[in-house]
């Protein structure tokens, strides 16, 4: 038995332990002409006839060394041509995408890569993508994952099997079958089949921090012990078996612990959440985060980031903390709410229970308060005429004000939050003032009992858990001082509809035509 022989075979157990890939299937191999790629080709080529799958390839030229990245893509098309593969070609220009994004040319490059995978993956029919990464690159990983404090998921390393695109399973999926193989392994496999690489320079800089690890670190770590990369990989398959039990434990924390609002934005509530593990605590940080996030990602979170939340949820008052991302974790009332940039940013941090933001940028509340989308909308008069009905606008919402009278057997009124019976001799006793859509200003009441007894306005919002930072954007309905109606919430009971008597019916939607309701009904009367 050759080498060879035994190395194809060591891959070809791999693989089928660990499911890469099943017979009839198609397989993409990414080469960049590097030792590792071409390897993993050749392998590839050897076993795809005993593993009944079809091998196709495709080959990033990044653009970044010149000449010598022309020539790699010409050495992997001669390679490709001799092995009778089919390879697809991308060009890019990784440092000009860089310089638009912000991003390093190393990261842009990785982005680009992985985009392309897909693409060529989803035009050839490809169900599985190829990588060729090995026990070093597992070692190197885990190592840059410990540092940076990425936690146990880190220390997972590099998984041999996983979705192309995260968290989605029906993606194509990428896998590994070198992972558990030496660099020493793979160039002795090249030698005997008398195959030659590439050699590409930049994995020779180290200011790059995984060149670094590669190049000094890792081998002062093999003086110390010649098989640290294998024992360091060995944690790592560890990691990633504790990690998925305690992802389930996790799981069936988080029904308890974190609700989603009708966005998808997620919402911890601190008092079951607190009644956790601290372990489990920091997982659900993390959990929050990923579901806020925008493509349910971790990326540049690490440990500070998760003890500033834990601060955050041990503490008190209304307070908040910044993430990577464009996130920002906002406590109040007993929650935590985790919001993207465009949310936190226009100030509708804490809707009392929650608030949906469209592409247009309009807030629906989906329950709690409306709230004007405007820090300072002003005030809009409003003269509703009997018969008559007028259209409003006002805080980004449209407002409809129908006059009617009701019949002396009563009216059914259904219990809708945004649309809302006023009665028009509430209105018409104030001659001296006029009806208005405003937010709240000083000496605000409203009437809370039929016997006519007031409560101060901002006591009312106090208890109705309505967040400080957003009182002032409340909107009102008021005439004078007395406030008829809190939108989104309850009217004056002073403002109450009789049988028989006069109302004026108003009813909002956002400035696009959209409702803006709750349908749920009760029987007759209004709250």
């Amino acid at each position: 038995m050759t080498d060879a022989f035994r190395f194809e075979q060591k891959i070809r157990n791999m693989m089928k332990r660990c499911r890469m890939v099943s017979p009839g299937q198609r397989m993409l191999a990414a080469v960049s002409g590097g030792a590792d790629s071409v390897c993993l080709l050749a392998v590839l080529h050897v076993l795809a006839p005993e593993l009944s799958f079809s091998l196709e390839a495709v080959h990033v030229e990044h653009g970044i060394r010149g000449e010598e990245s022309l020539q790699d893509c010409a050495y992997v098309e001669k390679l490709c041509g001799e092995l009778g593969v089919r390879l697809t070609v991308r060009h890019i220009h990784v440092p000009e995408l860089a310089r638009k994004s912000g991003r390093t040319e190393e990261e842009e490059a990785r982005i680009q890569r992985y985009r392309i995978f897909e693409e060529t993956a989803e035009q050839c029919g490809a169900q599985r993508v190829a990588v060729a990464h090995h026990l070093g690159d597992q070692a190197e990983t885990v190592l840059w994952n410990l540092i940076r404090g990425s936690g146990l998921r880190g220390l997972r390393g590099i998984l041999p099997v996983r979705p192309l695109r995260d968290g989605q399973a029906a993606s194509p999926l990428v896998v590994r079958p070198l992972l558990e193989t030496t660099r020493e392994e793979i160039e002795q496999y090249l030698e005997t089949r008398g195959l030659s690489y590439r050699t590409d320079r930049t994995n020779l800089d180290k200011t790059v921090t995984r060149n670094k690890i590669r190049h000094d670190i890792l081998p002062d770590l093999i003086k110390l012990n010649a098989q640290a990369p294998r024992h360091i990989a060995q944690a790592a398959e560890e990691a990633a078996e504790a990690e998925a039990y305690l992802e389930r434990v996790t799981a069936r924390a988080a029904e308890g612990c974190i609700h989603c609002r009708a966005n998808g934005q997620p919402v911890l509530l601190l008092e079951p959440w607190q009644k956790e593990e601290p372990f489990i605590r920091h997982r659900l940080l993390r959990e929050c985060i990923r579901r806020a996030s925008e493509h349910g990602s971790l990326k540049d979170i690490g440990a500070v980031h998760v003890e500033a939340l834990m601060g955050l949820a041990c503490g008190g008052g209304e307070k908040s903390v910044s993430l990577p991302g464009g996130l920002t974790a906002v406590r109040a009332y007993g929650q935590i709410r985790f919001l993207s940039g465009a949310a936190a940013l226009s100030g509708e941090a804490l809707p009392a229970a929650g608030t949906v933001l469209p592409a247009t940028g309009t807030a629906l509340p989906v329950s709690g308060a409306l709230y004007a989308q405007d820090a300072r909308p002003g005030e809009r008069w409003v003269e509703v005429p009997f018969p008559g009905r007028q259209v409003v606008r006002y805080g980004g919402y449209c407002f409809s004000l129908v006059c009617g009278c009701a019949e002396e057997n009563g009216i059914c009124i259904p219990k809708k939050r945004f649309t809302k019976w006023i009665a028009y001799a509430t209105i018409a006793q104030k001659e001296s003032q006029k009806l208005c859509f405003r937010t709240r200003r000083p000496g605000d009441v409203l009437v809370v009992r039929q016997d006519g007894s007031r409560k101060k306005l901002s006591d009312y919002l106090i208890d109705e858990k309505i967040p400080s930072s957003l009182r002032d954007r409340v909107v009102l309905l008021a005439i004078g001082s007395e406030v008829l109606w809190v939108a989104g919430m309850r009217i004056s009971e002073k403002a109450r509809v009789t049988p028989g008597s006069a109302y004026v019916k108003v009813s909002c939607s956002t400035l696009e035509g959209q409702e803006v309701e709750d349908e749920r009904e009760c029987q007759c009367t209004d709250s």
